[in-house]
């Protein structure tokens, strides 16, 4: 089953009040999965528009995997850059497929979920890397195989290029990468949405000059969803526990940058000692890593 939806305009107004944001998002994500049309055991793919000469270059490659340039790769996934030739729309794309751990498996795959995070996502104002298209292979109702294809962003890196301290000349751009990221994630957290994988290399960046305000894109959020009101508590930790693991940050410096995030949060606001139990939390992730 193949289908082709139109790309919606721009993003809704946000929810004013604190307890519409998880139903904004869900209401966001009920119209995304009427945009897939995914049906439920049966095999389907989704591309917008735009991209259909370029989906019929791909449906036409003998394996789009070995299409191009890996750019990540692991026992049950494999990302490639995959240039489309000028006929086909002339697009760098990244064409991210998957396996499932077992032979066959029910359910939904990491695809279908990534995609519906990235489209609910997009529309809702953050900034996602475009979401070009997805699908499934199904047999007898379980998937055998997915993917999921992106933009490629050109003149990008990932935040790795922060996490060994870099040097002073360094320090201006890893501060603005730090803040922005942790705007992003105020506001993720404003809508009740729990990232699951708030990690330095999950977020690009591009600063073509020092007077030029850093552009941030967020990439694989596969494992992304919403969580209630109640829940979103130990998120938070979560999420800022998993971004600041790797950087090589004094914990006055960490806790510094909390005190910021707290101050982008508009809903809901976290308690004072937000840094402190964020601290303790890496502190015993360090802990462990030890024993």
């Amino acid at each position: 089953m193949e289908k082709s939806q139109e790309k919606h305009s721009g993003p809704p107004r946000r929810p004013d009040s604190e307890e519409s944001g998880l139903m904004d998002l869900g209401r966001i994500r009920r119209r995304v999965l009427q945009e897939f049309a995914a049906g439920k055991g049966r095999s389907w793919s989704y591309y917008v528009p735009e991209f259909r000469a370029g989906a019929d270059f791909l449906r036409g490659l003998p394996d789009p995997r070995k299409a191009g340039e890996i750019l990540w790769q692991t026992r049950r996934k494999l990302v490639t850059k995959i240039a489309v030739p000028a006929a086909a729309g002339g697009d760098e794309i990244v064409f991210k497929s998957m396996a499932p751990r077992r032979r066959f498996l029910p359910g939904p795959s990491p695809a279908l979920s990534e995609s519906i995070n990235y489209r609910m996502l997009a529309l809702a104002g953050f900034p996602m890397a475009e979401l070009l298209g997805a699908g499934e292979a199904r047999r007898f109702g379980c998937w055998q195989k997915a993917f999921l294809i992106t933009r490629f962003v050109a003149g990008s890196r990932d935040g790795r290029a922060f996490l060994d301290g870099g040097g002073r000349e360094q320090w201006a751009e890893q501060d603005e990468f730090i803040r922005g990221c942790l705007r992003q994630l105020a506001g993720l957290h404003d809508l009740n949405y729990f990232h699951k994988g708030f990690k330095p290399y999950n977020i690009l960046w591009c600063k073509p000059s020092a007077d030029v305000p850093m552009r941030l894109v967020l990439i694989d959020v596969a494992t992304g969803r919403l969580v209630s009101g109640w829940s979103l508590g130990r998120c938070v930790k979560r999420d800022l526990g998993d971004f600041f693991e790797t950087f090589v940050l004094s914990p006055e410096k960490v806790a510094a940058y909390i005190r910021f995030y707290r101050e982008c949060r508009t809903r809901r606001r976290p308690p004072e000692n937000l840094p402190e139990q964020v601290l303790a939390l890496l502190a015993a992730r360090r802990k462990r890593k030890r024993h």
